[in-house]
């Protein structure tokens, strides 16, 4: 008791420096935190077997349909869960069946470009890609709906339930992905392993989220904010994969193989810091002049620990590519140079501020924006230098959209 007591005081020793909830950080932190954490060990865990029992053409397709697949996704309304998430921390939640259904219905259009894709690569005679689109078009417009459920338990402030799902949903897919690769290799049935785990467990986890609606409180705004925030997110999401699908057309699967395995872990190690998640339920409670009073001396004090994080990981990759993917040394130095993003990781605690507060003009400007500059710059320096062209596009957006950010939130 007496333990329990003085870490107690220690805890609110550190809250009363850094000026934050710490207790509920750890409280929900935690858990986002432990998911993300497995998450990373799971998808560890898919490199290693692509990079040990199938080839670098595999790896390098395989990435190239996810990305064609993510962007294809953009039609289901991607942007809804974030409006989920405000609406049940207001007490909302019977907007989790109204949030899925909106994204069931616009779904449709996601398996009438799944299947357009799929007849033009069979009118082309690749079938492979053809059949792989085909069983995206049935199957990801439903994955898609029915995953918007762990956005309701983290609108309630549930991050155990909604990080235990997150790894259920992972696994499941992990597990028949690893098998595919392991006995088949062979790109359709690898596709299928992912597509088909993660759609039903989608679907037993929303079961279980509707049991737990507690209320039947609705949101007039939240659909139409959705569809704004996909509006806004999509060009980011889109500027997100465009670089692979550049990288296929021009390079061919194995470049785009080496490019994937060096961007992955940081991509990983980004989402490893549940910044977003935890505050956004926060920050949606509290008013405009508090966000402000709060947020921006918290976002300073988190470069103490993003700056020697990403020192640490620059030391540490040669290492754990040496031991992990020694047939992807080639893949180190890229994901060096890719580490320097890791510093700006502050910044997504500014953009989750603007969510809150709806600063939908802020947020559309921010989000047309970067994303164009981004695309413009892959289109011109993938092309010409290749990968590299692809990392400095990276890495000079993520420093133009973290000033730009800097700037809106100053200005709210």
């Amino acid at each position: 008791m007496d333990f329990k007591r003085k870490f107690y005081s220690i805890l609110k020793s550190i809250e009363k420096y850094a000026d934050a909830d710490i207790l509920y950080f750890i409280k929900g932190g935690f858990w986002l935190t432990l998911g993300k954490a497995i998450v990373f060990l799971i998808s560890l865990a898919t490199m290693w077997f692509f990079a040990n029992f199938a080839s670098k053409e595999i790896y390098g397709g395989y990435k190239y349909f996810l990305s064609a697949t993510t962007i294809l996704s953009i039609f289901s309304l991607p942007g809804i869960s974030t409006a989920l998430v405000r609406a049940v921390a207001k007490g909302k939640e019977k907007m989790l069946i109204r949030c899925t259904k909106e994204s069931l219905i616009f779904g449709f259009l996601v398996f009438l470009s799944c299947l357009a894709v799929s007849f033009w690569y069979f009118f082309h005679k690749n079938n492979v890609l053809g059949f792989s689109f085909l069983i995206a078009g049935f199957l990801l417009p439903l994955m898609s709906a029915f995953s918007i459920s762990l956005s309701f338990w983290e609108g309630k402030n549930r991050f155990d339930k909604s990080s235990q799902y997150l790894i259920w949903l992972n696994l499941a897919s992990t597990v028949f992905v690893i098998l595919a690769i392991f006995f088949t290799k062979n790109l359709i049935w690898i596709i299928l392993s992912y597509f088909l785990p993660r759609t039903i467990v989608s679907f037993f986890i929303f079961k279980l989220s509707r049991k737990s609606i507690s209320n039947q409180e609705e949101d007039q705004e939240t659909i139409n904010y959705g569809r704004h925030l996909t509006i806004i997110q999509g060009l980011g999401i889109f500027s997100g994969e465009i670089d692979k699908i550049i990288l296929w057309q021009f390079l061919g699967p194995i470049p785009l193989a080496l490019y994937s395995f060096a961007q992955i872990p940081i991509i990983r190690i980004q989402e490893l810091v549940p910044i977003s998640s935890v505050a956004l339920p926060k920050l949606s409670q509290k008013s405009l002049t508090e966000v402000k009073e709060n947020v921006f001396s918290k976002f300073t004090k988190l470069f103490l620990f993003s700056i020697p994080f990403s020192l640490f990981y620059i030391l540490a990759s040669p290492f754990l590519f040496k031991i992990l993917f020694p047939t992807y040394l080639d893949s180190v130095i890229y994901s060096q140079v890719l580490a320097i993003v890791l510093v700006l990781l502050p910044f997504s605690l500014l953009t989750t501020s603007l969510v809150a507060e709806m600063k939908k003009k802020e947020l559309y400007t921010l989000q047309i924006i970067v994303p164009s500059v981004k695309i413009i710059l892959f289109l011109i320096l993938i092309p010409r230098f290749g990968a590299w062209g692809a990392i400095a596009s990276l890495i000079f957006s993520q420093f133009f959209e973290s000033i730009f950010t800097l700037y809106f939130f100053k200005k709210i």
